[in-house]
């Protein structure tokens, strides 16, 4: 007998057992055509207990079984169920079980739509940039927070990077990054973002309230430049820049050799390894090998494998040069990934920088002393406003050049050029030259 609402209950199903056996007998009550609803289930003995002690009857209740018709059992989620007979061949260990699966399916831009605003259509991918739309804004499965906390551009732009096709080393093409994973038990929602993004060389950042998308890739403009003007000063007044060199000849304090683990798909999902540069090679010849183990979760495919094992391990060796200095600007541009570029005459990185005292067309006055060259051209490069940066060859000749002393330009500087404008001024050839990844 069951019942869906208080005090309302069912006819009672009524099920005879007439049996014998040596040991306990299992006997099962079956009730189709339920409606969806939270049920009690009542269990009723109605035949007495035998007297004999020689005979065991007693009734005990042992489980009861939801089945569920829906075709949507447990959404969000890919389940799989196996009964195996054992054998000779299955005795204690259970089977390894290898399967494709689709996944889930996302939102992939249309393509067409504004990337502020865009429209979706769902299919099945392995695009970072829509995985992690997914595992942010995904209520079933992933953090459950609305669009409006995601910036579209970003992701739409994340979601290109990721799509752009590149050579494979064995001939044709792949896209350049792709993650393809199995979520299992709990994890933590952010965690499962920054993985997502890792696999894509990728940080999710916060910005305004927002999850902005930061890749690691060639950034041919910085996105902030610092210079004496807008560098905190020491007690002596001289910009405070810490400077750290890490020993990159010789192999003796970074790895030369970077072998990642990852997760084969041509091999069924198998883990297996690839490692740069070649089996017993180091950076330079004849140096001691030093090599790290890493693993790549989400990367699949052997040639996108092996890409990340070469960007692991030149980067491990090639970033040499690391700088900590506190800003006089009451606020920043530069995001965690990003570039920026920096210059001082304090440690060598130009010849002057700080701010401009006027500008008048093609003539401008610094706040500091410099003294050019013969020979050498140099370059004057000025922050405006928004951040971005103007170039312009000097023209004076060589000699000092007093601090309030004009120097002369190729061409005028444009309008927006604001008072006390920043300014970097070096030889031309390494003007351009001092870029940074903030961290």
């Amino acid at each position: 007998m069951v019942s869906g609402t208080p005090g309302s209950w069912s006819a009672w199903t009524v099920t005879t057992v007439t049996r014998a056996e040596r040991s306990e007998l299992f006997s099962t009550v079956r009730i189709d055509n339920l409606t969806l609803g939270t049920y009690d289930v009542q269990v009723e003995r109605v035949s007495a207990e035998s007297p004999d002690q020689t005979i065991a009857d007693a009734m005990l209740w042992d489980a009861m079984v939801e089945v569920l018709y829906a075709e949507n059992t447990y959404p969000g989620s890919a389940l799989l169920a196996l009964e195996i007979t054992a054998g000779e061949q299955i005795n204690a260990n259970a089977p390894r079980i290898s399967l494709a699966c689709k996944g889930v399916k996302a939102r992939v831009w249309d393509g067409v739509s504004a990337t502020t605003s865009p429209e979706w259509n769902t299919a099945w991918t392995s695009n970072n940039a829509y995985l992690a739309l997914e595992v942010i804004t995904n209520a079933d499965w992933g953090m459950g927070e609305p669009d409006t906390a995601v910036d579209m551009a970003s992701l739409i732009e994340f979601a290109g990077h990721c799509d752009e096709l590149v050579e494979k080393s064995g001939g044709g093409t792949r896209p350049r990054y792709t993650f393809n994973q199995v979520l299992v038990g709990d994890s933590d929602g952010v965690d499962i973002l920054r993985r997502v993004c890792a696999a894509a060389r990728t940080i999710p950042v916060r910005r305004n309230g927002r999850w902005a998308f930061v890749t690691d890739k060639v950034m041919d403009t910085p996105v902030e430049v610092f210079g004496d003007g807008s560098v905190a000063a020491d007690d002596s007044g001289a910009s405070s820049i810490e400077v750290t060199y890490k020993d990159t000849t010789g192999g003796r304090t970074t790895p030369n050799r970077v072998v990642v683990q990852f997760e084969d798909a041509a091999r069924g999902g198998e883990t297996d390894t690839i490692g740069w540069p070649a089996v017993g090679t180091g950076w330079l010849s004849g140096e001691q090998i030093r090599e790290k183990p890493d693993r790549v979760d989400g990367i699949t495919d052997r040639d996108q494998a092996a890409a990340e094992a070469v960007y692991r391990a030149k980067r491990e060796r090639l970033r040499a040069k690391a700088v900590r200095f506190t800003t006089t600007r009451p606020m920043v541009t530069v995001q965690p990934g990003e570039r920026f570029d920096l210059s001082s005459h304090v440690v060598g990185w130009s010849l002057s920088s700080g701010r401009l005292k006027t500008n008048a067309g093609t003539s401008v006055t610094l706040d500091e002393p410099v003294e050019l060259e013969d020979g050498t051209t140099y370059a004057l490069r000025v922050q405006l406003d928004d951040g971005t940066t103007v170039t312009r060859t000097v023209t004076s000749g060589a000699g000092a050049i007093a601090a309030g002393q004009s120097i002369t330009l190729n061409a005028t500087l444009p309008d927006g050029v604001p008072d006390m404008a920043e300014y970097q001024l070096g030889p031309a050839a390494a003007i351009a030259k001092l870029p940074f990844k903030s961290q």
